[in-house]
């Protein structure tokens, strides 16, 4: 497979993240005040207005192919008048509003579906991983450092032997602002940096993806010799709540997730670290998608119809659909529920057993034939849902 291709693909689902489209039916205020390890978040989302992108949310986690469902009915609606929405353009001024306005704003803070910085990026790698058992863990940022097990790689051959104590600015100057600007140079669309300062929770932290090549301009040492020049070279750069500004959602800014530039000075300073996929390199496997559905039945279990079978994909099963026919009736179901709070890594979910779905919540009626379809949507194929059972007719 063409490298270039795979990492358009992994900027191409980002930036799907970034332009998903969403209008509220109501009102309403989303407040985290940045307390449990989580980041400040503050939105004023008015109806009827259109948003793009998912707001920065650290704990109930979407992406493109499950926002839309998770939102609906995921908040409670703004309770004041509108001259009162007004009002309230920053934290401050939503605390002044009194304990009930501002206590809705921050259990829609939790309630409410987007995704932080880097649960994006991870979200658009996994458009590219061979879902293998070690990216399991990936699912922070001090996870998607080289050397944690996850397979994810340095660009570059700067040294990650000692993390300092998941301190990158540490690991940045110990191996010196030159040979960090050689590797920021070697970045290419569908990598991503990332900085960590210590692996205590509430620590700074951040993650963006690398979405063109590099700009590289050079300058003279003292010696005459060509170096990069860190302040005009950069890497362009998309990510998830790209600063205070642009997480809070209110007035013109409609979106947390924003392209910027970012010198190689700037990320060398900050302690941003070059990754990659192996998945992305030129010697990196890469398997086409594969999901299979084996021994499938449906069978009765104390009168009660229970699905058997095993999915299996070598790419995130994103979500699994039932759509039961019959008796004048048709009823949809997702099987998979979508990314729990907690931080479940359900987003490198590879395996679902059938058997979890309980037919007996279903319309069913006991001697009643019925049809059965099965669609599955996994990563990296544009939210296609693939069929993996059509018209099984079954008895209730």
């Amino acid at each position: 497979m063409d490298k270039s291709v795979l990492r358009k693909k992994v900027v191409d689902y980002m930036y799907g993240i970034a332009q998903t489209e969403w209008t509220p039916e109501e009102s309403f205020i989303l407040y985290n005040s940045g307390l449990n390890g989580c980041t400040r978040m503050f939105g004023v989302f008015r109806k009827g207005v259109k948003y793009k992108g998912m707001p920065y949310i650290n704990l109930n986690m979407s992406q493109p192919e499950s926002f839309d469902r998770m939102r609906r009915g995921s908040y409670i609606p703004f309770k004041g008048t509108e001259e009162e929405l007004d009002r309230i353009v920053s934290p401050d001024r939503l605390i002044s509003a009194g304990p009930e306005i501002y206590t809705d704003a921050l259990k829609n803070g939790f309630t409410f579906p987007g995704n932080d910085c880097v649960l994006a990026v991870i979200l658009a790698w996994n458009t590219v991983i061979n879902n293998r058992p070690e990216v399991d863990g990936m699912d922070g940022t001090t996870s998607v450092l080289p050397g944690q097990g996850t397979g994810v790689l340095a660009v570059g051959d700067y040294d990650v032997s000692d993390l300092f104590g998941f301190n990158t600015d540490k690991v940045a100057a110990a191996n010196g602002e030159a040979r960090m600007a050689k590797a920021y140079a070697k970045s290419l669309p569908g990598d991503a940096t990332c900085y960590v300062r210590s692996s205590s929770p509430g620590s700074p932290r951040h993650a963006r993806l690398t979405v063109e090549k590099p700009h590289v301009e050079y300058k003279k040492d003292e010696n005459g010799v060509d170096v990069i020049d860190t302040e005009k070279s950069y890497l362009t750069q998309l990510d998830q709540a790209a600063g205070t500004p642009s997480r809070w959602i209110v007035g013109e800014n409609l979106s947390s997730c924003h392209v910027e530039n970012h010198s190689f000075a700037d990320l060398f300073r900050e302690g941003s670290l070059p990754i990659t996929l192996p998945e992305l390199c030129e010697d990196g496997a890469y398997e086409d998608e594969k999901t299979t559905l084996t021994d499938f039945a449906i069978k009765a279990e104390e009168g009660v119809p229970v699905l058997c079978g095993k999915i299996v994909s070598n790419r995130q099963i994103i979500s699994l659909k039932a759509r039961i026919r019959g008796n004048n009736t048709v009823v949809e179901r997702d099987l998979i529920p979508p990314i729990k709070p907690n931080r479940v890594p359900s987003f490198h979910l590879r395996e679902f057993d059938l058997g979890k779905f309980d037919l007996s919540g279903t319309f069913l009626r006991p001697g009643t034939e019925y049809l059965l379809d099965l669609e599955v949507t996994v990563s990296g194929c544009l939210g296609i849902e693939q069929t993996l059972v059509k018209d099984h007719r079954f008895k209730a």
